[in-house]
This record gives C-alpha cells, structure tokens and sequence, in this order.
C-alpha cells in the first residue's frame, strides 16, 4: 500500500516533496532495505518485551529487570543458529520484495546474495543488539535496581517497629508514593 501511495505521490508532487518521495519509494524498492527492515523486526521482537516494561509503569519495570538477564542468553541463541534465522529471515524477505514487485537478482545468485547479508545484516544486528543490552545493563546495574525495590518496601513497614521514627519519618518524604511515582520518573528521564 506504501508503494503504490508512493508511486502515485511521485507523478503528482514537484519540488523538493518529490524529490523526497522518490528516495523513499527508491529505498523501499531496494532489496537490501527490504531484508534489513525484516532481520530487524526479528531481532527487536526479541527486546520488545524489556522496552515495553522499561516504559511502562513502575511494576511493568521491574519485571522487565528481573527478565533481563534471560535477554543475552536468547540474542545469543539466535547468534549460535544465526544459519536457520538468516535463512528464515531471506525467505521473508524475498517474499515480501516479490509482493512488493521488487526486482531481485536471478535466482541462482540468490545463496550468494544470502550469504552476504548473513555477515554483514543478520550477524551485525544480533551482535548489536547483543553488546547495547550488555553494555546499557551490566550485572551490577541489574543488581542495583533490584535493591531499590527494596527500599520503599522496608520503610513501609519498619515505621512503627523502628526505634529511630524520626529517622524513618525523615526519609519518608524521600520515597516517592505510588501518586507520584510516574511523574517523578519523567522527571529523572528528562535529566
């Protein structure tokens, strides 16, 4: 459908929006956008989950942390049989560039033209996605926000049983409640 808008568009616009319309309708008739477009919504379906969590609310957070570590593990499966998801990611793409009326290569140079984008697409895009999840949440950050679950938990229910309530209760106005919790993470994103 974006193809055939984009056609349309093309004989109709003049300018500078045309010239704009003819690159996109030319990426989109390019073969290698094609299969990029298809290894990455393989590779992100995978990290969907923990961005989703990590925007969402405080508990969709948290367990977006506690599932974390799974994470690397999964990217790392797919890198270790990166032949049958290449392959599987290829077809789809071929698939999708021969609806989309797509011109391809004869289809004896096909395996090379797979084999290619297996190292320089598939490979590239898991072993990214495998160092920003390792490097963005090392195990000492995992760590660090497990224990901050911890925190408004004690002082919940240590405030009566402390023997220092002035110290609770000075610390109290530091936690956020759970009212105030989003507006407070806003906060801390836009720094």
């Amino acid at each position: 459908a974006i193809t055939l808008c984009l056609g349309e568009m093309r004989h109709e616009m003049s300018g500078p929006e045309r010239r704009d319309v003819l690159r996109f309708y030319d990426a989109l008739q390019d073969f290698q956008t094609i299969f990029t477009v298809v290894a990455l919504k393989y590779v992100l379906s995978i990290t969907k989950t923990l961005s989703e969590g990590l925007q969402g609310k405080p508990l969709d957070m948290l367990h977006a942390v506690n599932d974390l570590p799974v994470l690397p593990v999964t990217l790392g499966e797919v890198k270790t049989n990166l032949d049958s998801h290449h392959q599987t990611w290829f077809t789809e793409a071929v698939a999708l560039a021969s609806k989309l009326q797509v011109h391809l290569l004869h289809p004896a140079l096909l395996e090379p033209l797979s084999e290619h984008y297996r190292e320089t697409i598939s490979r590239v895009a898991v072993d990214h996605a495998i160092a920003e999840v390792t490097e963005l949440f090392p195990e000492r950050v995992i760590d660090a926000v497990r224990c901050l679950q911890v925190v408004p938990y004690v002082m919940s229910r240590t405030e009566n049983n402390c023997v220092d309530v002035g110290l609770v209760s000075m610390f109290k106005e530091d936690l956020p409640d759970l009212a105030s919790f989003p507006s407070e993470a806003q906060k801390w994103k836009a720094k």
